[in-house]
């Protein structure tokens, strides 16, 4: 407005926002937190506090969702042109938000069952888990519905090589919609003809050899960018109008999405039986990066198809040294002490952490890594022999 003050720049108090949605936290929250973090005020850039009614308005003004979409561009840009010679995927899925803070649970129990959703629709970009578009809409509803603007806002930013998707979004107008933005698209078929045959020219290729030889198994980084965002930044909303709904979901992605600078040291929350506490490892993001290449180049498996499980069975014996090389590396960056764990080791990895080959670093316990911290709390049936890791 004219005549606002301006004591606040957008990229201010779109911080403010974004910091909201990661503590998981009310407008009056993160103001509380703010006045007695003197390193985030300054990281902001605040010289003084807004007023949490300031930053309710700011959320509400139907510029700020178009300004998300351009920050989810700009980062996704920003990973394609890192290196620009990388070979680049991306995977597109679904998930759902609840409107309500009722457990499932509670609504069984009264009888009653949810009619409608938030469904949020991302395209990211497997090689870092970036998503580089997204779509906020209400569900439950066919996933092809959101498709076109998928692709239509990651198109303005980045060009992959592949483009995968579930059977939620088998139709050849995807296919075309992906041949012409210049990328193949691999995509499982839902079949609808009696005789199991597939209609279309680029539907009828998706067959179960040609799925798997493009790497149709990449397609869970997408769902792992799903319960990622959902086991940090909570599954449940809390606004009450439809806008305030979906610059919630919205804000989610963002959090979730924004990444930490590659010259930053990693860092790990270790939990034990008696407390927790967070450790840092001797290198980088983009030092372990570097180092997971190397790893995977020695074993004849390209950076790009890292978690595809494609060992290179031509890779000469001579190699060998340089693989034994690599791995005392790693087990230099993740010496078994360092967890200081005594029967067993749960490790529930995130971005590149994925691709550590936990299985070959030597300990005298069990290393299980798990895709979602909730499996921690489960009883397993069986366990490991304690005198090998098992991943």
């Amino acid at each position: 407005s004219y005549k606002s003050r301006k004591d606040f720049t957008q990229h201010q108090l779109m911080a403010c926002l974004i910091l909201r949605t990661y503590l998981k936290t009310t407008y009056r929250g993160v103001i509380e937190f703010l006045a007695v973090s003197s390193e985030l005020r300054e990281a902001i850039g605040l010289d003084k506090l807004p007023n949490y009614s300031t930053l309710k308005k700011f959320a509400d003004k139907p510029g700020v969702m178009d300004a998300m979409h351009g920050m989810l561009a700009t980062l996704a840009e920003a990973v394609a042109s890192n290196n620009p010679e990388q070979y680049l995927d991306a995977a597109m899925d679904a998930t759902g938000l609840e409107t309500s803070g009722a457990s499932a649970h509670f609504v069984s129990r009264a009888g009653k069952t949810r009619k409608k959703f938030i469904k949020v629709s991302v395209l990211i970009l497997c090689v870092s888990l970036v998503p580089a578009s997204a779509v906020i809409s209400w569900g439950p509803g066919n996933d092809k519905t959101q498709a076109g603007r998928l692709i239509d806002r990651a198109s303005d930013a980045v060009t992959p090589d592949l483009l995968y998707a579930d059977a939620g979004y088998d139709a050849e107008w995807v296919h075309e919609r992906c041949v012409d933005w210049g990328v193949m698209s691999v995509i499982k078929p839902a079949w609808h003809k009696a005789d199991g045959s597939l209609g279309g020219l680029y539907r009828s290729q998706m067959t179960e050899t040609n799925l798997k030889k493009l790497g149709y198994g990449r397609r869970w980084l997408a769902e792992t960018f799903m319960s990622g965002m959902k086991r940090t930044m909570g599954s449940t909303l809390n606004a009450t109008s439809e806008r305030g709904l979906m610059t919630d979901a919205m804000m989610k992605v963002m959090a979730y999405a924004i990444p930490g600078r590659p010259e930053d040291a990693v860092r790990f929350l270790l939990i034990t039986p008696r407390t927790a506490f967070a450790k840092t490892l001797s290198l980088s993001y983009r030092e372990l990066d570097d180092l997971l290449d190397r790893f995977s180049k020695a074993f004849g498996v390209s950076g790009s198809q890292r978690g595809i499980s494609q060992v290179n069975t031509q890779v000469p014996l001579s190699s060998s040294s340089q693989q034994e090389s690599i791995l005392n590396a790693l087990q230099n960056v993740f010496p078994p002490d360092w967890w200081g764990a005594e029967e067993l080791l749960y490790i529930v990895p995130s971005s590149g952490l994925y691709f550590v080959p936990w299985s070959l670093l030597e300990t005298s316990y069990p290393v299980i890594t798990l895709p979602t911290g909730g499996w921690v709390t489960r009883k397993h049936a069986a366990r490991a022999p304690s005198s090998a890791p098992a991943v």
